[in-house]
């Protein structure tokens, strides 16, 4: 550990069992630190005599020594920095009580060492367990004249503070014993163990875990919650500045971003058996959100805060390349009191992970195949009422891969795809999307409304976006493409259906005609769309592919074109969906290019 003496300002570097008592810095940073190459620098600029200081040779030697290159002006304004500041006054408070060293981040971690720096974040809450006083600088709080029993003033120049959002000081609040704040013009304000009420009111974290840095008590889902609200200026400094919470040490991947938080929940799962790091909830989750078993960040834990781990019967889970293998106990959901979207095929999984209450922590989880499922609904868990000692063993994919014949009266919309076949080449752009009221082209999707929504509601819907066909509630949508060829203008329309009664899907594809010029009226097809919702009748002859032939109708000889479609269950946006995919082969004798495929958006 590199530790600066609070006397000389130099560095010196002990080992673990020779480190002596020092004082430690909790701060924000700015734009004025002061980095180790930096102080270095200063360093020995400093302890050289006169006559070299204004050698400028040699000081350019020194430069390079340091590995930085340090311009005049940073030479001599960087005393003023306001990061230097904060070293002059962590030594004075040091010298205050009586310690000979101290600690700051900025300047005490070579940062140009990647080897350094992982053991350095490795090692981070460790170094402030052990450090004899944490200092806390509140650069934003306002000095004011108060009585130090003000508990709203403390309360309001804390939250409003930005030390409290970020991650990392997190595990610098708990892990020092002693921590003293201080306000902008480092004047004390209040400590850690009198304040301790106030700060749980703000961050979250019990006052026996802030008098006593004891994290045994804590479940896996309320650590994660003190964190919720935090921010990182890097997606994977926020799993990073865990680790220390959760006793474990992991590799540093720079850029990895969100995988960083998932590697921590695998290495955390690794070393413990607290289910509760599976009692999360999704910001948002619909019947159509498809989800592995680990959350996305924490502040997926934000409700989880009073969730604890229970005592007996933990589920048993291995970390498979693609996901998780659990066994833990299940039940089919009751359809009695349920929304009617539901599938048969949902199940409650059962935590060893208690509510308040006491009552036992479920999750919904949809099957998919014989031993595979997926979390749906996962912004709620549920309460388990049937107790059953017969664990089933289940896999549970990070990302589900959705089989070809799965199907669900829960999609989300027809998502629109380019063929993934290298064969192929897309021709054809989309001019028109009927019903156009649910057609968003940023995202090339249809979207299919939701089960309940009445049928002819005039103030969303077309009276036309939904066909009853035998009592089954079915929805088509239709969607115009065009290829233009010789300045030959060709109408496909492609006409898509689904039973949600079923989950049956299909679609068709028809010739419309081919003309010169503009197509008339092409986005208003009003006619065309209620005459193709007559036509589909009762789709019994209609399956989930077609493919229509244009060279029969071109009359070009040497010409080949024909356009096929194919729809498969998928994810789109973590959403079940219909993946609707368009191919479109055709040889152009004279070379003339291929139109790109695009849909318009101003329907």
């Amino acid at each position: 550990m590199r530790l600066l003496h609070s006397t000389t300002f130099e560095f010196e570097v002990f080992h673990d069992d020779q480190i002596p008592p020092y004082a430690i810095l909790s701060h924000t940073w700015g734009e004025e630190e002061v980095s180790y190459q930096e102080m270095w620098f200063l360093q020995k600029l400093v302890a050289l005599p006169d006559h070299l200081r204004q050698n400028h040779a040699f000081v350019a030697a020194l430069e390079a020594a340091a590995g930085h290159n340090i311009s005049t002006n940073v030479r001599e304004s960087m005393g003023d920095r306001a990061g230097y500041k904060k070293i002059e006054q962590t030594a004075k408070l040091a010298k205050e009580k009586k310690l000979d060293y101290f600690w700051v981040d900025t300047c005490c971690i070579d940062k140009s060492s990647s080897a350094e720096l992982q053991q350095a974040i490795n090692s981070m809450y460790q170094w402030y367990n052990r450090s004899s006083f944490c200092i806390v600088y509140l650069e934003d709080a306002r000095t004011v004249v108060y009585d130090q029993r003000d508990g709203d003033y403390l309360y309001k120049v804390l939250k409003e503070s930005r030390w409290v959002t970020r991650g990392w000081t997190l595990q610098e609040l708990i892990a020092p014993f002693l921590v003293n704040f201080y306000d902008q013009e480092w004047n004390h304000i209040f400590d850690k163990h009198n304040f301790s009420s106030t700060i749980c009111a703000i961050t979250g974290i019990p006052t026996y875990v802030l008098s006593s840095g004891d994290l045994s008590q804590a479940s896996v889902a309320q650590k994660m919650s003190w964190a919720a609200h935090r921010k990182t200026t890097r997606k994977e400094d926020m799993a990073y500045s865990l680790m220390g919470i959760f006793a474990i040490h992991m590799a540093m991947l720079n850029g990895e971003g969100d995988n960083a938080f998932r590697r921590l929940q695998e290495e955390i799962m690794r070393t413990s058996s607290d289910d509760s790091i599976f009692a999360w909830r999704a910001l948002q989750g619909s019947p159509s959100g498809f989800r592995g078993l680990l959350a996305r960040s924490p502040r997926e834990f934000q409700n989880s805060q009073h969730i604890v781990c229970g005592e007996h019967n933990h589920i048993a889970y291995a970390t498979l390349n693609l996901g998780l293998r659990i066994e833990t106990c299940i039940q089919p959901v009751p359809r009695k009191g349920m929304s009617r979207i539901w599938d048969k095929s949902l199940y409650l999984c059962m935590l060893n992970a208690e509510f308040p209450t006491g009552k036992k922590v479920a999750l919904l989880l949809q099957q998919l195949e014989s031993l595979k499922y997926t979390r749906v609904q996962a912004n709620a868990c549920w309460d388990w009422t049937t107790l059953q000692d017969n664990p089933t063993t289940l896999y549970i994919e990070h990302t589900p891969q959705i089989p070809r014949n799965f199907r669900s009266s829960a999609m989300h919309c027809f998502h629109l795809k380019r063929s993934s076949s290298k064969e192929s080449v897309s021709l054809y752009q989309i001019d028109c999307v009927r019903p156009y009221d649910l057609w968003d082209g940023k995202h090339q999707e249809l979207l299919i409304p939701e089960y309940d929504t009445p049928y002819g509601d005039t103030e969303r819907f077309s009276q036309h976006d939904f066909a009853i066909s035998k009592g089954r509630k079915h929805f088509i949508g239709i969607i115009w493409l065009s290829c233009v060829n010789s300045f030959l203008r060709t109408l496909i329309q492609v006409l898509v259906g689904y039973d949600r009664s079923t989950g049956r899907v299909w679609c068709r594809a028809l010739y419309s005609g081919s003309q010169h010029g503009p197509w008339p009226n092409l986005h208003a097809p009003t006619k065309d769309w209620r005459a193709a919702l007559h036509h589909f009748g009762d789709f019994q002859d209609c399956g989930s592919h077609d493919e229509i032939d244009l060279s029969t109708l071109s009359g070009k000889p040497g010409t080949e074109e024909n356009i096929n479609v194919k729809i498969n269950p998928g994810l789109h946006c973590g959403l079940i969906s219909h993946i609707v995919e368009i191919d479109g082969l055709s040889y152009y004798p004279h070379g003339m290019g291929a139109p790109v495929l695009r849909a318009q958006s101003n329907l």
